[in-house]
């Protein structure tokens, strides 16, 4: 779904008329004492001027409040319609060059708070070793085992963070990286 999503509704709007229903249905739920009945139901809400005033401020406010807390919530990409598929995705295939030896991975920037996913190819006969660096990828007791298509997302920076290794082998095993972009 690319763009702005048009068909789905603003909820920002029901957090402003919230406090406003709120006194308003305390009124509504009020009894009137001396006639058994509820008011709105069996007659009309009799509010004085201050009371009306006060409504009213409140509503505006609330409104007012709403509107600013929309235009924050926008700016940051938070809100309804900013969700949007990204321009393009970096997706490369990565295979050792040889058994016991590790590979860097492909160097890409990672768009901050998105995130780099490596798959181990489905096709793969042994584990692909992931790891933070040349030495740890390609020692068992530190790197990641990736088993045959588990993927792994990591928040990280830059793709070249990352090294795998097989240790023993076919070199055709590897991995399938993806990286949104911005």
């Amino acid at each position: 779904m690319a763009g702005q999503n048009s068909d789905k509704k603003n909820p920002f709007p029901v957090l402003a008329a919230g406090g406003a229903g709120a006194l308003l249905a305390l009124l509504l739920s009020s009894k009137d004492a001396s006639a058994g009945t509820q008011p709105g139901i069996d007659k009309p809400i009799q509010l004085d001027d201050e009371t009306m005033a006060t409504l009213i401020g409140l509503l505006q406010s609330a409104q007012e409040t709403n509107l600013k807390l929309e235009a924050i919530l926008n700016s940051i990409g938070v809100g309804p319609g900013n969700l949007q598929n990204p321009p393009r995705a970096i997706i490369d295939t990565v295979f050792p060059n040889a058994v016991g030896v590790a590979k860097q991975l492909v160097s890409y920037d990672i768009p901050y708070k998105l995130k780099l996913t490596v798959k181990a190819l489905p096709g793969n006969a042994n584990n692909i070793q992931l790891g933070y660096s040349k030495t740890s990828a390609e020692s068992l007791q530190v790197s990641w085992p990736l088993i045959r298509n588990e993927p792994i997302s990591l928040e990280i920076a830059r793709g070249d963070a990352l090294w795998i290794c097989t240790m023993t082998g076919p070199l055709t095993d590897g991995i399938v990286m993806m990286a949104e972009q911005i």
